[in-house]
């Protein structure tokens, strides 16, 4: 044997160990033989597992928490025995076995309950192959979870009586909770209207998420209360009252104002209550009283009759007489006999009621002398009561049932006997024509002349006339007048219809030093219907300074002549301190002739008003519809006013140039200022609507339009 070889084979473990021994562990020590070969089997060394039983007894850990909404987990087991044939044994430990691949001995829970961890013998795998038979024998783990107690609790209250239900919503929460975030809403039922006692009753509803498994829920339910009324409402029950004034109808104070009352926000009725219920349908005042007991109740007919004082106050029926005025009137004209006027003439103000009337009475003038008799409550030794009238007669009133209802009535008088003066006629029957003046635009209705009338000798009357319309001025047209013929105390005579015209004066043509001019009413105005041409005045003196259109004579018939305002108004040329001569008119107002007509005149500034006002300053109605006299679209219009104004346009005695032709119609005006060398001129212009005035020299050259003045 070699010095390094080991003939051995050690083992601990089951299993078998050969020894490592081979032909070249072995050498020839003996000199002898020289030629040796080993043969080598080697030994080996064999373990045998242990036959016997082994029992390995384990418990899994457990645990048991109270529920608090987090996760609870065990973990773990204990080893309580180790046995071999039934005696513990040190030879298999712990370390020879473990949990099987993908076992853990783990149990996790939430909610209340318990989870097992699941160990069962095939939960553990034997690791010492020493060992044949190995049995686990298991008592498995857990985690259990145990709810909470929760103890829920409705509030107690008390107070007295006021109508309104008792509750209180509260709710409390005690023992071990709720866990954070959970919990429960409350319906709080319990309620108590009536003097007594109830529980104060609750349902709840766990929140979402809330489980009912976790917790134990006790509910305790708190005492409602509430007493009698220390201090009973006051409450007054009236009857019905009744106020009008007689109108032949029954009435009532039936019943109450009100059995309905309302006391803090609450509604109760009282009953056991009656009136006496009075009805009449004559004047009258009569009780209408309560009697019996008073009960109330709430709106759900609950006696509440202790928590109450009720007073009683009575009504009244009450008709009221009737004011009523008697009244009449009566005209006669003086035939030297009384007047008198009987019940059925008579007017009563408001009328009687119902089927209520007058059945007498009548009431007559003293003498049969001209006068007004006046018959009031005392008056004139008429003592005048419905109960008794002095001298004549007495009046009497009733109703369809031949009922005397004078007692329903307080009367007053007022009759009025009149005997006037003799009659008087008045005849209507010739239409009336007004003619205006020029310079009028209208005529008062006051001064139409009356029409003729038969009026008896000492007689004094009044004439007025009057139309439907009410109006007090006529303008022209043809209108329906009622004259109305009054004696001097306002009574009535006569009257009748009168068909009146008012209208202008014809508005003619006017020859006028060898022309003939036509004439158009414009409004209250007749105007000339063309610029003056002539070369002399009225009275033939030469008009100093004139000039036709362009110095063409031809445009003489269309246009006219273009004059300076001296010649026009008559004064001598460039005379600014000579004021024209100016004449009245049958109105009132002055005029100036000028070089126009007898009976026409150059127009003031207020004569061309007047004309604004009769277009309403619409100055197209104004020119002539031929457009040859006005630039394209400039013409007048229809209906035209016949004014035919053409743009003849006007000499500037500045530039000495005939302007503006086609574009505007000029003509002058009579008002002036002394000493002044300017003044207005009226101007129909192309562009414009309206008639314009300019300030003008006097020497310039411009048309004159004359009007009609009328002198007195």
């Amino acid at each position: 044997e070699q010095d390094a070889a080991v003939a051995t084979a050690a083992r601990t473990d089951v299993g078998t160990t050969t020894m490592t021994l081979s032909a070249a562990d072995f050498a020839n020590t003996n000199t002898n033989f020289t030629n040796v070969t080993f043969q080598v089997t080697p030994g080996t060394m064999e373990i045998t597992p242990v036959t016997e039983q082994v029992v390995v007894t384990i418990i899994g850990h457990n645990s048991t928490d109270d529920y608090d909404g987090g996760l609870h987990t065990v973990t773990g087991y204990d080893v309580t025995a180790i046995e071999v044939g039934g005696v513990a044994t040190t030879l298999y430990t712990e370390a020879d076995f473990s949990l099987a691949a993908g076992v853990e001995a783990t149990a996790s829970r939430t909610n209340v309950g318990t989870t097992d961890m699941g160990l069962t013998s095939a939960s553990f795998v034997n690791n010492n192959p020493n060992f044949n038979t190995v049995t686990f024998n298991v008592l498995d783990g857990y985690q259990a979870v145990a709810p909470r107690n929760v103890v829920l609790t409705s509030a107690s209250e008390a107070r007295e009586y006021n109508g309104n239900v008792l509750t209180n919503s509260t709710v409390t929460v005690s023992g071990d909770g709720f866990v954070t975030g959970e919990g429960a809403t409350y319906d709080v039922t319990g309620q108590q209207l009536l003097p007594g006692s109830s529980d104060n009753t609750f349902t709840y509803t766990l929140n979402s998420g809330t489980l009912a498994e976790n917790y134990n829920i006790t509910t305790v339910y708190g005492t409602l209360t509430v007493n009698d009324r220390s201090h009973p409402y006051e409450i007054e029950v009236v009857a019905n009252s009744y106020s009008t004034t007689y109108d032949a109808e029954y009435h009532t104070a039936a019943g109450f104002v009100t059995l309905e009352f309302v006391v803090e926000g609450n509604t109760y009725t009282v009953s056991g209550l009656t009136t006496s219920n009075p009805n009449s349908r004559n004047a009258c005042d009569l009780p209408n009283a309560i009697s019996g007991t008073a009960v109330v109740s709430d709106a759900a007919g609950n006696d509440v009759t202790a928590q109450f004082t009720v007073t009683t106050t009575d009504g009244a029926l009450k008709i009221a007489k009737r004011q009523i005025l008697i009244s009449g009137e009566k005209f006669k004209h003086f035939d030297n006999e009384v007047l008198s006027i009987n019940y059925s003439e008579l007017t009563v103000t408001p009328a009687l009621y119902g089927t209520d009337h007058l059945t007498g009475g009548i009431i007559t003038t003293e003498s049969a002398a001209q006068g007004v008799y006046t018959c009031t409550e005392g008056g004139f030794n008429y003592m005048m009561e419905l109960t008794a009238v002095k001298v004549p007669g007495s009046f009497a009133m009733e109703n369809s049932d031949h009922e005397d209802v004078i007692g329903n009535y307080e009367p007053e008088f007022a009759v009025t006997l009149t005997i006037g003066s003799p009659a008087v006629t008045i005849d209507c029957g010739t239409p009336q024509t007004v003619v205006l003046k020029d310079c009028e635009e209208y005529v008062n209705i006051v001064d139409l002349t009356a029409p003729d009338m038969v009026v008896a000798a000492g007689v004094v009357v009044t004439v007025t006339p009057s139309v439907p319309s009410g109006l007090t001025t006529l303008t022209p047209g043809t209108y329906a007048v009622t004259w109305t013929v009054t004696d001097d105390a306002g009574h009535f005579l006569a009257a009748c219809d009168q068909t009146v015209t008012v209208e202008y004066p014809s508005c003619n043509s006017v020859s006028y030093n060898g022309h003939t001019y036509n004439a158009t009413r414009i409004g209250s105005q007749c105007w000339m219907t063309e610029n003056l041409r002539n070369t002399v005045d009225a009275y033939g003196n030469p008009v100093a300074t004139y000039r036709a259109v362009d110095d063409d004579p031809a445009t003489v018939e269309d246009y006219g002549y273009l004059y300076s305002w001296y010649s026009a108004v008559g004064v001598p040329e460039d005379d600014d301190a000579t004021m024209p001569t100016t004449y009245p008119d049958e109105c009132g107002d002055a005029f100036v002739q000028g070089i126009c007509p007898t009976g026409w005149a150059v127009p003031s500034q207020e004569d061309l008003n007047r004309l604004r006002a009769a277009i309403v300053d619409e100055a197209n109605v104004l020119k002539t519809t031929d457009p040859q006299y006005w630039i394209p679209g400039s013409a007048g219009v229809t209906p035209n006013t016949g004014f035919n104004a053409r743009a003849e346009g006007l000499y500037n005695s500045a530039t000495e140039r005939f302007e503006k032709a086609l574009l505007y119609a000029y003509f002058w005006e009579s008002g002036s200022q002394p000493n002044i060398s300017e003044v207005l001129s009226a101007v129909i212009a192309y562009y414009c609507d309206n008639v314009m005035e300019e300030i003008s020299p006097k020497s310039d050259l411009r048309p004159v339009r004359c009007v009609r003045k009328v002198a007195p």
